[in-house]
């Protein structure tokens, strides 16, 4: 593939080169004394002045004749870049992108606090943009960070950069850009325009939702249910079969049909009787929306990860329970249909996103129940850590678990409870160990983290707290990122593969304090704040591959856990417990940087050595003065002389555990090279050495 290579950002004439030989560049720290001098610089514009004069740059997404003008574009690579700028830790963020299959080649930025990415697309440059956002919104869903918008023009330029952990895989797979879907003309005569936009949201976890949305449209203009029915059984499958298509239409189109403005009544109205005064007084039919809005903003609050709407009482405080006023989305739709206010699903979904309508987490609510049932003063936490049953140093356990769930209630409700700290940090997941099965690890992990209290408490219907992880789920699932900022705990069942295969995400998600995703009735992908504390259980002891981690507080159990005193304990209380610790202490019950380094100390009899980690530690170990100062470029060639290959980061994983706890397996010096020797027994023994290295250490031949 040709790319155009420029001098700097204002030339106008370039050389022609490829991206192998620019990745080749890169990684191989061709312009290392050029970037060592950029990062040197003590401010960011004298940084900014330098990158812009004295680096190169290509233009990836097109070949050029002449200037970097769209009209001059003779051929359209369709390569997308992603640019994210000022991130705190690059590296993790790299292994996130670099476990994505569309990942074509990834390389940190030339100022070393950002991430280059570029992933090949399959369609025209007349869709570029279209393109770009489509990239961007799916890359941002799986690693929790949105790319600087500025790189979207197809003459955008990248500058070159030095980085010998680099990444390019010129067999990743192509992403897919929807522009329509082209299908066979259904039995009816006419499509109506909005079911072929409904398509662009008809995808799995979605698709119960997109038909009843599709229905309240189809409904406002007049559309048959058969004529919707007919249009989707087309894109019905194995997992949203044609018997589960017709009985949500026909569900919607029945409510529609039966409910009337005496069976949902908007709070704090005299009567359901007569208009409510949301229209216009010369046209008593139209709607005026600042009118409607306004009303409507007195009256409920909206809780969208749940879609429910709530009533406020007269103060314009929200009601929660059995018996106030709550409907969800769809009926509250119908409910305004029927009192004059036909709104579109469009204008629907910019009513309920407007500013004068109040958004609440679903945490609000958990919020709520605990004041209304202030804690009664039974220490129950001692009770809790008594009946898990736990193996190993009590004093330890308690402590931990202590600080733990007085870290998980903070991060959770960390500005919806006015009492807690504005500021905390995710710092832990509690993993419960046991080889021995049926010992009641996961029913105390859904009883600690109030699988469907709420909903039994309220009789608010979906109302829940808690999320647990379905077999094989990851970064690419909405679900998931759904929970992130809206449940209090998320519970990764046997989490030994989660931890083992997800490409760093996990251990990158673990510290992340915020994330980017689409919800439904959002347009464009939104920074969220990440609420939810994490949790797991296996019955695997190897679970951590990094000697350095200290984000898994492992406990093992006992045996079984006595669950005739968990089941006394009243959750609702012994998280009123924790609420009232966290007021009294403060950041005494949070973890600090004494308590991460004990646990990383204990995890490492947890450990996990796969193949690449022998291979790996049976040939090189961990020097602080090393006979030869090699990059990761050197180490890595010495493997492919002798047979040996790495894919991805593998390499890079494996050396990083030759390291002791708490160091670093590169020098802290300029001339940055790793902190390893060849073990010597292995030399000519199974392991050939450039001659210099022979030389070096044993002298006599190499290769």
């Amino acid at each position: 593939m040709k790319l155009n290579l420029f001098q700097n950002c204002k030339s106008t004439q370039s050389t022609i080169t490829s991206l192998e030989d620019l990745y080749q560049d890169i990684k191989s720290e061709r312009y290392k004394d050029k970037i060592s001098t950029l990062r040197s610089l003590p401010t960011e514009e004298g940084q900014a002045h330098y990158k812009r004069t004295q680096l190169l740059g290509f233009a990836y997404s097109g070949e050029f004749d002449g200037p970097r003008l769209t009209e001059n574009v003779t051929n359209y690579t369709q390569i997308i870049g992603l640019d994210y700028d000022k991130i705190e830790d690059p590296y993790s963020l790299r292994d996130l992108a670099n476990s994505m299959p569309t990942t074509m080649m990834s390389f940190i930025s030339p100022r070393g606090n950002g991430l280059k990415v570029f992933v090949s697309v399959n369609s025209g440059i007349e869709h570029h943009k279209t393109a770009w956002l489509q990239v961007d919104e799916f890359y941002a869903k799986a690693i929790g960070q949105s790319s600087d918008s500025s790189v979207k023009d197809v003459t955008r330029l990248c500058f070159i950069s030095s980085d010998p952990e680099a990444y390019l895989n010129l067999n990743a797979e192509t992403f897919k850009i929807k522009l329509g879907v082209f299908k066979k003309e259904p039995s009816v005569t006419q499509v109506p325009d909005f079911f072929n936009k409904a398509l662009d949201d008809f995808r799995p976890g979605n698709r119960h939702n997109t038909i009843v949305s599709a229905c309240g449209t189809a409904m406002n203009r007049g559309v048959s249910k058969e004529q919707l029915i007919n249009f989707f059984s087309d894109y019905t499958s194995s997992s949203y079969t044609p018997e589960e298509l017709e009985s949500t239409v026909e569900d919607c189109y029945n409510r529609y049909e039966y409910n009337s403005p005496s069976n949902i009544t908007l709070p704090n109205s005299p009567s359901g009787e007569g208009k409510y005064d949301w229209f216009s007084s010369h046209d008593g039919n139209k709607i005026v929306y600042a009118k409607l809005k306004r009303d409507l903003g007195s009256r409920i609050v909206a809780v969208p990860e749940i879609e429910r709407v709530f009533g406020k009482d007269d103060s314009g405080r929200p009601v929660f329970g059995k018996d106030a006023f709550n409907c969800s989305y769809a009926d509250f739709f119908f409910m305004l249909h029927d009192n004059g206010a036909k709104l579109s699903d469009s204008n629907f979904n910019k009513l309920m996103n407007s500013d004068d309508i109040e958004k609440l987490n679903p945490l609000s609510l958990f919020l709520s129940e605990l004041k209304s049932s202030p804690w009664d003063k039974t220490k129950r936490v001692d009770q809790m850590i008594d009946a898990m049953n736990l193996a190993g140093d009590m004093e330890y356990n308690r402590r931990m678990l202590w600080k733990f769930f007085c870290n998980t209630y903070a991060f959770a409700m960390r500005g919806i409870d006015e009492e807690m700290p504005k500021r905390v940090y995710s710092r832990v997941v509690l993993i419960l160990y046991t080889k021995e099965r049926n010992t009641g690890k996961s029913s105390f992990l859904r009883q600690l983290g109030m699988q469907s209290v709420l909903e039994e408490i309220t009789g608010i219907s979906d109302l829940d707290i808690y999320y647990e992880t379905k077999e094989n789920e990851g970064k690419d699932s909405y679900d998931l990122m759904n929970a992130l900022d809206s449940r209090f705990m998320v519970n990764f069942d046997d989490i030994q593969n989660m931890i083992i295969h997800s490409g760093g995400w996990l251990r990158s998600l673990i510290s992340s304090e915020t994330f980017g995703h689409r919800r439904k009735y959002d347009r464009l992908s939104k920074g969220l704040i990440r609420r939810a504390g994490f949790v797991g259980s296996t019955n695997h002891k190897e679970l951590i591959n990094d000697n350095d981690e200290n984000r898994f507080l492992i406990l093992t159990l006992n045996g079984r856990m006595n669950y005739d005193l968990l089941n006394e304990i009243d959750m609702m209380q012994f998280w009123g417990e924790i609420r009232q610790e966290v007021m009294a202490k403060g950041s005494e019950c949070l973890y600090n940087e004494d308590d991460l380094d004990e646990i990383g100390f204990r995890g490492s009899d947890y450990m996990y050595v796969s193949r690449n980690d022998q291979v790996v530690s049976d040939m090189l170990v961990y020097s602080r003065e090393p006979k030869l100062r090699m990059n990761y470029t050197q180490i890595e060639e010495i493997f492919r002389k002798n047979g040996i290959y790495f894919k991805g980061n593998e390499l890079t994983y494996a050396l990083r555990k030759l390291a002791p706890p708490g160091e670093d397996i590169y020098s802290k010096s300029n001339t940055k090279y790793l902190l390893v020797d060849i073990r010597v027994d292995k030399i000519g023994n199974g392991l050939s050495v450039p001659n210099s290295v022979h030389d070096l250490y044993l002298g006599g031949q190499g290769f």
